[in-house]
């Protein structure tokens, strides 16, 4: 074997060694982007669930507002008695 055909066989021997070395750094790539794309989707349903869970917080202070607000004038309206046992 001449030396320039060693040469040859040791050239593409590394570029044998690049391109797999390349494939799995693609793959590892890959498998990064799908786990931070399962990650998105779970946080874009917990936040849509928060604020699902927000509203309804939000709806439910207005009702015990409103039923404070109801309280406080049948107190007002109401005469004040003497209570007997």
């Amino acid at each position: 074997m001449t030396a320039a055909s060693k040469k040859v066989n040791e050239l593409a021997s590394e570029v044998a060694s690049s391109t797999k070395e390349i494939a799995i750094g693609i793959d590892q790539v890959s498998k990064a982007v799908r786990q931070m794309d399962q990650v998105t989707q779970a946080n874009a349903a917990s936040a849509e669930e928060n604020s699902a869970v927000g509203e309804e917080m939000s709806a439910q202070a207005q009702a015990l507002a409103d039923l404070v607000r109801q309280l406080e004038g049948m107190i007002r309206n109401v005469p004040v008695r003497t209570l007997k046992n």
